[in-house]
């Protein structure tokens, strides 16, 4: 089991050039020189076994909490927005998804409910957390319809959201695979604390850079991260 530190540090988790840098990137740069300027400022990364959710993971430096994207989750989920953070910051999202990934060996694509994990969870001792799963969404290029009435056929749909414009606004960030631009990485984790409360944790790497037309693209990357605890420790 990794042995986590009793001191997680809250500050670089996905670090990035500076914001003028960034915008300064050229569409078709190789994707190794974003790495470089994503690992440039990160600093010692940690997943804390603690229960408060701000010490969970580090943070890139010019983070911004969104309390507001906050509140409105937790209300669609019916959770505590003590047991959320949101934070944008300015830069793609491949740089800071392959960081995470190399950074704490996660494992892509395993089922939450698999023997395997479910072994590593029930063997957790406190201050211990389980191998990082990941998932990945990729954008897609269909089609959407916006009409008010969102069941109208598409034979009476008059106005659309196209997914050549979609393509085309995300053609000056470079993809890890041709016409493949990575949307969403979920992380998922578990620890014990020091109390013996179980905690999942899962944190979303989003590109919140397309606008809601999908004619334009700007280097923004949001982090979701939520907490839940399964089994609260006996007093």
């Amino acid at each position: 089991m990794p042995q986590l530190s009793g001191d997680p540090v809250h500050s670089r988790l996905f670090g990035v050039a500076s914001r003028s840098a960034m915008a300064r990137t050229r569409p078709r740069l190789p994707l190794q020189s974003f790495v470089i300027a994503a690992t440039a400022l990160i600093g010692a990364v940690t997943l804390s076994a603690q229960s408060s959710v701000d010490s969970a993971v580090s943070l890139v430096q010019t983070a911004k909490r969104y309390r507001q994207l906050e509140q409105a989750i937790a209300a669609s989920q019916g959770i505590d927005t003590g047991s959320i953070r949101v934070y944008r910051w300015q830069a793609p999202l491949e740089p800071m998804y392959h960081w995470y990934v190399r950074r704490f060996s996660a494992k892509r694509d395993i089922a939450l409910d698999s023997a395997a994990l479910q072994a590593e969870v029930h063997a957790l001792e406190p201050g211990q957390r389980t191998q990082v799963l990941y998932h990945l969404v990729f954008h897609s290029f269909d089609d959407q319809c916006v009409d008010s009435t969102s069941t109208a056929p598409a034979a009476t749909c008059k106005s659309w959201k196209r997914g050549k414009d979609k393509r085309r606004a995300l053609n000056g960030r470079l993809p890890d695979q041709p016409d493949s631009w990575l949307s969403l990485a979920t992380f998922t984790w578990f620890t014990r604390t020091e109390k013996g409360d179980l905690i999942r944790w899962q944190a979303d790497l989003a590109d919140a850079g397309l606008s809601k037309s999908w004619q334009q693209w700007t280097p923004l990357t949001q982090l979701t991260l939520e907490k839940q605890v399964l089994k609260p420790s006996t007093p």
